[in-house]
């Protein structure tokens, strides 16, 4: 799995919907993924995600690994503070 690949997961939804659900185990439901940014910044822009019964708007993040997040230095970088949701394949930092 390559970053690549994981953002054309993302955008063509070819994941299964059912059961996604965050870190904090709340149900997650994607209403849309948001459009692929090519320039810097977030993964993806203008996303509807639905958190329990919270219906949110914004900007989300892929990344393999969640440790990724530290390493581009994105803990540092205003563009990546008002995300909605850093996506993960493999959480690795617990």
């Amino acid at each position: 799995m390559n970053e690549a690949l994981f953002q054309f997961i993302w955008q063509y939804s070819l994941y299964q919907p059912g059961g996604l659900m965050t870190a904090a185990g709340e149900p997650l439901t994607v209403m849309f993924c948001g459009k692929l940014n090519r320039d810097a910044g977030p993964d993806f822009l203008e996303a509807k995600i639905k958190v329990g019964k919270t219906i949110l708007v914004g900007n989300i993040e892929l990344h393999i690994k969640s440790s990724d997040w530290l390493k581009h230095g994105h803990q540092n970088d205003a563009a990546y503070q008002n995300l909605i949701l850093h996506v993960v394949y493999e959480e690795d930092a617990s």
